[in-house]
């Protein structure tokens, strides 16, 4: 069954693929034999193409002679997303529609589209597809910058291989069977008895960009009066005493995301594309269609789905892909594993049916937050005059509440979701291709969903001597500590249970006690694994029922957080994994929090536990100390750069060279004695700087050494 609601769909799941009921499922697939249709699914879609080939999603084509711009309102086989303006194109630079997201397609008149006069526009006359329908006007931009506005940026949301543009002009007919409200119906003149040939543009220029950077604040924190049109990062094409319409530009195929037209009246041209703004001239501008050519695949297109109701709480495991890659040659399209072209999924589960939150302004103007159905009784901001004030729809943000965030990338068929359980979820794919000619196919998607080894699954921790202490515990940095890690686990009858368990820490564990039951009471573990990343621990017996567990452990932070996540399995299924839930698992612990923080007197350093050994190496190839070794440790860093500096006593540079460890934790790099240009230094005296680079400034220690022979 499906609900429909303003950008967002929820299906309740009665059947998988395979035909068995949503609570036996093993899988919940998308496209190819027998999935659920990637059309039917859809929630958004940038440049994705899901009706060329059936049950199969790829990058959108563009082809020779083909206009782009009308086919972005149809989405493929989908229906548009609905918002306030009627339509799938906004006609703001930034747009006003809650439900407006990068990648949807927009076209904006001047900068942030200031004009009274195109506020109401009908910005789709320009891109359906359609010369009969069209706009005309006799203003030339907002306020007292009669000269700066007249220009119009299209996005078309993501990066495409074009080739043309097309400026139509409105037709020359005698009945207007749409009653265009811009004129008194088609005719050779206006209603004003102006011909229509004097409204074709004569002097203009078209240019276009790839990087959305400089564009998102064009405008933004200066005055109207002030503002002077500027051409996108490549200038496509002009016109200058032109008399013809239509206006075409065709240059080589290059990869570009928006396009500015830019129409220059009589008396404002100057050289460079700059315009006067003093010059008050009024301009007969009518234009039905924009077009824009290309040819070739988009080079990143996203797809996301409706929201999957599972029916009830599961777990997410293995993501298996049919993956095809294709060459175009003519008019042929060939298989090529070659290709370059790739593509990359994420998921995200969650408690609720929405992922999302609706909000409103109080009378401070600032954010209350509401269900969807309050927000859809509000008013909807048309304009960005319309107030931020109580009544009025405000944002519409990401629930990260009840849903969990984006997983990491996955790229790998078989690779494991790695997300907490949840009763939905939903699912973004994005397709990427190097070049015009090829692409990736992704031809089914099925994701492994099982039951819950455990009804609940709860834990906490604390630092051991920090028992009953209810604030988020804090740690120093770089010192080891003991942590408490408590687990409580609700096992209904029937359910698989758990035989092991596998906790994240930011450095290797080091494990000192298990405890388990009601009271808790010592534990041996049948086995015990310490890795660099996580401890896991297998038990003795199958957790069949309901139980506590204790886990006592030392480990190191390095950074100023870390989220000690856990998750249990049984070792004849290690893949098949549930995911702790950060609460109230044991009441001598009062964090319920999964997470550690430095302490704050203990983050102020960056770069320490520096160690050299040995400090004379002879670097002749005996196999007797050829190498420096350099131990270091990064404090508090997500990422940085770090590089080994060697000098020579006067002060000269003679060797540098990049350190892989830029992480936080403990590192090791060597050194074989030589300068930049492989050459073994002379003996002597020398002095060794490791430095880091971080948002904070630069971080160094010097430590002497030296060469012999």
């Amino acid at each position: 069954m499906k609900i429909a609601c303003k950008g967002l769909c929820v299906a309740t799941i009665l059947c998988c693929s395979t035909g068995v009921r949503a609570q036996d499922q093993e899988a919940w697939t998308f496209g190819g034999n027998g999935g659920v249709s990637w059309s039917e699914w859809m929630d958004l879609n940038v440049m994705v193409d899901d009706f060329s080939t059936p049950g199969a999603i790829q990058p959108r084509e563009l082809r020779p002679g083909v206009n782009l711009l009308p086919q972005l309102t149809a989405l493929g086989d989908s229906e548009p997303l609905s918002s306030p303006e009627g339509s799938f194109w906004s006609r703001w630079q930034n747009p006003l529609d809650p439900f407006w997201e990068n990648g949807l397609p927009r076209m904006w008149r001047g900068y942030q589209n200031l004009s009274w006069a195109t506020v109401f526009m009908p910005i789709e006359k320009y891109v359906d597809g359609d010369p009969t329908t069209f706009n005309w006007f006799l203003n030339f931009g907002p306020g007292c910058n009669k000269t700066a506005s007249e220009f119009y940026t299209i996005d078309v949301g993501a990066p495409v291989p074009v080739t043309g543009f097309r400026l139509v002009e409105p037709p020359v007919t005698e009945t207007d069977p749409l009653g265009n409200p811009w004129a008194e119906g088609y005719s050779p003149t206006d209603r004003f008895g102006e011909p229509w040939a004097n409204y074709i543009p004569k002097h203009g220029e078209f240019s276009g960009a790839l990087d959305p950077a400089p564009i998102a604040t064009e405008g933004e924190d200066e005055h109207i009066c002030s503002l002077v049109y500027k051409p996108l990062e490549f200038v496509l094409g002009g016109v200058e005493q032109n008399l013809v319409a239509p206006i075409e530009f065709t240059f080589p195929r290059q990869y570009l995301r928006f396009f500015r037209w830019r129409t220059f009246p009589e008396n404002t041209r100057t050289a460079g594309g700059q315009t006067a703004s003093s010059v008050l001239s009024i301009a007969k501008i009518a234009y039905a269609e924009f077009e824009l050519y290309g040819d070739g695949y988009s080079a990143a297109s996203r797809y996301r789905s409706h929201v999957v109701d599972l029916g009830r709480t599961a777990t997410l495991g293995a993501v298996t892909m049919g993956v095809s890659k294709w060459r175009r040659e003519g008019e042929v399209l060939v298989e090529a594993p070659d290709a370059d072209a790739g593509l990359s999924i994420r998921i995200k589960t969650g408690s609720t049916p929405d992922p999302r939150q609706y909000h409103t302004y109080n009378d401070q103007s600032e954010y209350v937050e509401i269900s969807s159905e309050e927000f859809s009784q509000l008013k909807v901001r048309g304009n960005p005059q319309d107030p931020q004030w109580v009544g009025w729809q405000g944002p519409v943000t990401e629930d990260r509440t009840n849903w969990t965030p984006w997983s990491g990338l996955i790229k790998n068929s078989g690779t494991q979701v790695g997300l907490r359980s949840g009763q939905y979820f939903t699912v973004e794919v994005e397709l990427q291709s190097g070049t015009p000619t090829e692409m990736v196919r992704l031809d089914s998607l099925s994701i492994e969903v099982s039951p819950l080894l455990a009804s609940r699954l709860v834990g906490e921790l604390a630092v051991a001597d920090d028992a009953l202490f209810p604030a988020m515990p804090e740690i120093p940095v770089g010192e080891e500590v003991v942590i408490s890690y408590a687990i409580s686990a609700g096992v209904e009858p029937g359910s698989d249970g758990f035989d092991a368990l596998h906790i994240a820490t930011p450095s290797q564990p080091r494990f000192l006690s298990l405890m388990a039951g009601t009271p808790l009471a010592a534990l041996e573990p049948e086995e015990v694994l310490e890795e660099e990343d996580g401890l896991t621990l297998f038990l003795p017996e199958r957790v069949e029922s309901d139980r506590d567990l204790r886990i006592d452990f030392g480990v190191t932070l390095f950074t100023v957080s870390a989220q000690l996540n856990g998750a249990v399995f049984n070792r004849d299924k290690s893949d098949r994994r549930q995911f702790i839930e950060a609460g109230d698992a044991s009441q001598e612990i009062g964090s319920d929090l999964l997470q550690l923080v430095a302490d704050d007197n203990s983050v102020r350093r960056t770069l320490g536990d520096i160690a050299i050994r040995p400090r004379v190496i002879t670097p002749n190839q005996d196999g007797r100390n050829d190498l420096l070794q350099i131990d270091y440790t990064l404090f508090g860093v997500l990422g940085t750069d770090v590089e080994v500096l060697v000098y020579d006593l006067a002060g000269r540079l003679v060797s540098r060279f990049p350190a892989s460890g830029g992480t936080a934790g403990t590192h090791t790099v060597q050194w074989n004695g030589m300068d930049e240009s492989g050459q073994v230094l002379p003996p002597g005296a020398y002095l060794c700087e490791i430095a880091a680079e971080t948002g904070a400034g630069r971080f160094q220690s010097i430590r002497p050494i030296a060469v012999a022979y």
